[in-house]
């Protein structure tokens, strides 16, 4: 008979042979014992697979799986696939959590019975320095409710969920999409729980890691993610922050060198968004609220020749 681990970490790994010693060790060091590690390795060229093969020995609790390189999508689904926990939680391979994180959100889980918990996370850059807090609270809530407290975390990590929700409702990361992909994953979890709560304890470290995706994201990548947020199934329950995202993607395909205007204006124009509702500090999004309904083609060009002409005086 399987024992059966309280929690499934799901880690997936593609060349980050400098970085995921750290980021397992500190899941190993955790005051709480009953999970399971699956390192979902995606095709590493460098010796990740060969580090995540290791540790198998050296404790139980840890299964490793290799596979084609496909992004990490379809990691994360390989290890939805083969968890055993009653409970799911991601953690990035370059990123750590501290040693009562389980102990903690696991125990406020179970007294509160809550379908999702989500807890609180600190930004840190290659010096060791905290740059950046994200850290806020609510009570137990409803769907409704929790969506209004706007305290929500949408990324695949700090969070717990109950397996169930993901299985029940077949919730999957999109294989192929490279851009948001998690943010889609979390809301449609957030949107198919009954009872949740996000907590102020910072206990998700986030290393800023100047080879991740989004660093190093494609022109058309952008859009295709754009096309997925926009059509997203619980759309119009998240409007205000699907509408801001999509937005924030629009700024960051106009400073790619691969950007292609007219193709951006397309995709920009077909989807649901309506800047006049959004508010953001992003004070460049005037242009694109006043010459909207008129000429958003000419606003995007605009932009974009603003945001060259700022760089070229940098240098």
């Amino acid at each position: 008979m399987i024992d059966t681990p309280k929690i499934s970490v799901i880690i997936p790994v593609y060349n980050v042979e400098q970085y995921i010693n750290k980021c397992i060790k500190s899941i190993l060091d955790q005051t709480f014992s009953d999970f399971e590690i699956l390192l979902i390795d995606d095709g590493s060229d460098d010796l990740s697979g060969k580090i995540c093969d290791e540790y198998i020995l050296v404790d139980k609790r840890i299964k490793t799986f290799h596979k084609k390189n496909e992004g990490v999508s379809s990691a994360r689904n390989l290890g939805l696939k083969n968890a055993i926990g009653e409970w799911i939680t991601f953690i990035d391979p370059d990123d750590w959590i501290e040693k009562d994180c389980f102990k903690t959100i696991l125990a406020q889980a179970e007294k509160k019975d809550l379908d999702c918990i989500q807890f609180s996370y600190k930004r840190i850059d290659s010096k060791g320095t905290v740059f950046e807090t994200n850290t806020n609270q609510t009570a137990v809530s409803n769907l409704d409710e929790y969506i209004k407290t706007n305290a929500f975390t949408i990324c695949a990590w700090g969070s717990l969920f109950k397996k169930k929700i993901a299985i029940e409702n077949n919730i999957q990361f999109i294989k192929g999409l490279k851009l948001a992909e998690d943010q889609i994953f979390m809301l449609t979890i957030i949107a198919s729980c009954k009872r949740l709560q996000r907590i102020p304890d910072m206990f998700y470290c986030y290393y800023l890691n100047e080879n991740s995706a989004t660093q190093k994201s494609q022109f058309v990548d952008i859009c295709e993610s754009i096309t997925a947020l926009d059509t997203f199934s619980y759309r119009e329950k998240f409007q205000s922050y699907i509408d801001t995202m999509i937005l924030k993607l629009v700024f960051v395909s106009l400073k790619q060198d691969d950007c292609k205007i007219r193709t951006l204006y397309r995709t920009l124009k077909k989807t649901k968004v309506n800047p006049q509702e959004i508010k953001t500090e992003y004070k460049r999004y005037w242009l694109l609220k006043k010459m909207w309904k008129h000429c958003l083609f000419v606003a995007l060009l605009l932009i974009r020749l603003h945001d060259a002409t700022k760089s070229k005086n940098h240098l």
